[in-house]
């Protein structure tokens, strides 16, 4: 569905690549349909119905196709304020956009559906609890509001039908009072609740999990009550940008802020909100929001979809690579030692993390992902090596270490429920793409001791005796035809040499790409390169040990010894 102004509303087909009008139109029984330029279109939470706004509430039962008009006009219908074809400026431009009398905000109660509020753009605030029949302005018991101040929003509230929010923007006039109410008693009364609010206030919305949690969209950002609206803080997290509209994404629980001027907003993970107390405010750290997070949230591992869009895409930053942890601090922390430490289920250490020390609510993200393996130096490169294998699903330990003490939670990692394999098939993937891994890691090693001992044999070849300097260039020669098996060492952007480092790398992106079980042509891949890894391995410890053969003539030369490094070393 979308809309243009002077209420041109249309629906597409995306089965055919057809739109249609579904806009209301005047019959018999009506005035000439006034429309705001924003026409209000609303879905119902509950049921499968739709309202849209002129001077008069229209529902439809059937997405558009059938109108029912179920008001009358509730507007004040003030006719000196609607002559807009008598004026238009110096050049006259009269688009639709410039109506006045028009609803401007709908929104039906999820508690009763008999409930709808209408707010208008010329300062009424209409309910019915009949479905329509009848209707009642109730503007009047709203205390200190300007007269005819634009209505921007009126939400009901999801757990209680005599409980509404309603907020109002009289910037038009030059007042830039925040004028936000709410009344518990279905609009007989109300109470102005702005306390810590700045800015003309264009949206209110009630959280669907905790009652008193409210977010208000005001011209200077977004505002968050804890208390059902008494207080408001002013959410630092974005620009101080005008916050028109708002939505809720119950699947990852987020809240996106459609902004005037500054795109779009989502702020991840509303769980930390619900989960304030009092007793929470009063201690000094406490850990805050969901504890579960789903892997492989990115598909594909390196958006080989969309590789080839040029600047015509755009995406923000997507959850599945990173956890986070959230927690409360009651002071921010000056003094001494606190970071964040990981563990898996067994307790073995992970990873340290860097802590936020700030007062109040903090979020510490980390990556879901390990190390990339280490390879062998060359010329060539290989694609996903530089991305390490996520962390397989499963409860690990976070443990916040401040100061002497120590705060413990568990979170759990999880499969992501909407990948069509097998948890079977994404286990073997796991253990293949670990395997190729330790594979790279070991090729490393005994790539880097070859290349080592073939540097520290021909340096002292240059000063040794000719009978030892004949050996250790012999040595050299053989490590160095052992090193060309292992590495790729050609120089050049195409150069068509694979080697074991080269096919072991290949095979190892090719089972990262994919999701889902391995090929058994990638299994007996994997495990043909590492028998020739192990073959590799055996004849350069062989020729090692050869080398330290010559080390007592080397040291009677004067020569140092040729000395291996410990593995830790040529993993650096």
């Amino acid at each position: 569905y979308w809309e243009y102004q002077e209420g041109n509303f249309y629906k597409a087909f995306k089965s055919t690549a057809e739109y249609k009008s579904i806009k209301p139109t005047q019959d018999k029984h009506t005035e000439e349909l006034r429309f705001n330029w924003n026409t209000p279109v609303v879905f119902s939470p509950t049921r499968n119905v739709m309202y849209f706004g002129a001077q008069y509430l229209y529902k439809s039962y059937n997405n558009g196709d059938t109108w029912n008009r179920i008001s009358p006009d509730l507007t004040t219908n003030d006719k000196s304020k609607q002559r807009q074809e008598e004026t238009g400026g110096l050049t006259l431009d009269n688009s639709g956009a410039e109506n006045y009398c028009t609803i401007y905000t709908i929104n039906e109660s999820p508690v009763d559906t008999n409930i709808i509020w209408v707010g208008t753009d010329d300062g009424n605030l209409q309910l019915t609890t009949d479905g329509g029949r009848h209707w009642h302005n109730v503007i009047q018991n709203i205390p200190d509001l300007p007269d005819n101040t634009w209505v921007s929003y009126v939400w009901p509230g999801r757990f209680d039908r005599n409980t509404v929010y309603v907020t109002f923007d009289a910037h038009r006039s030059g007042d830039m009072t925040p004028y936000v109410y709410k009344t518990t008693d279905l609009g007989k009364t109300w109470v102005r609740i702005a306390n810590g609010v700045q800015g003309y206030c264009h949206v209110i919305k009630e959280d669907y999990h905790r009652p008193n949690l409210l977010f208000l969209g005001t011209e200077r950002g977004l505002f968050i009550s804890l208390d059902g609206g008494k207080n408001w803080t002013h959410y630092t997290g974005m620009p101080p940008v005008a916050v028109r509209d708002m939505a809720f994404s119950k699947k990852d629980d987020d809240l996106v802020l459609a902004t005037h001027g500054r795109g779009i907003y989502i702020i991840d993970d509303l769980s930390p909100l619900r989960d304030i107390t009092p007793e929470i405010i009063t201690s000094d750290f406490a850990f805050l929001g969901k504890k579960k997070f789903i892997l492989n949230r990115v598909l594909p591992e390196m958006g080989h979809g969309s590789s080839m869009l040029g600047d015509d895409l755009f995406t923000g930053q997507t959850s599945g690579t990173q956890a986070y942890i959230t927690y409360y601090l009651k002071k921010r922390h000056i003094f001494g030692d606190m970071h964040i430490e990981l563990f898996d289920s067994t307790g073995k250490f992970i990873k340290k993390i860097a802590a936020s020390p700030n007062r109040g609510i903090n979020r510490v993200y980390f990556s879901l992902r390990m190390k990339p393996p280490h390879i062998p130096p060359s010329p060539n490169i290989i694609g996903l090596q530089i991305l390490g294998p996520q962390y397989p699903p499963g409860k690990y330990v976070v443990k916040v270490f401040k100061n002497g003490q120590t705060y413990e939670t568990t979170i759990r990692l999880l499969p992501n429920p909407e990948l069509p394999y097998s948890i079977a098939d994404q286990q073997l993937r796991f253990q293949t793409i670990m395997k190729a891994y330790q594979m790279l890691e070991n090729l490393t090693y005994i790539d880097g001791m070859a290349v080592d001992l073939i540097k520290q044999a021909r340096q002292r070849a240059q000063k040794a005796s000719p009978d030892v300097a004949k050996k250790l260039k012999y040595f050299a020669s053989q490590l160095e035809t052992i090193h060309k098996t292992l590495v790729a060492t050609k120089v050049g952007r195409i150069t068509g040499e694979e080697r074991i480092r080269e096919k072991l790398g290949s095979l190892y992106n090719d089972v990262m790409m994919f999701k889902g079980r391995p090929t058994q042509s990638q299994i007996n891949g994997i495990n043909f390169l590492g028998s020739q890894i192990n073959k590799y391995q055996a004849q350069v410890e062989k020729i090692y040990q050869k080398l330290q053969k010559l080390n007592k003539k080397l040291q009677h030369q004067g020569l140092e010894p040729i000395q291996a490094r410990p593995r830790e070393e040529y993993l650096k």
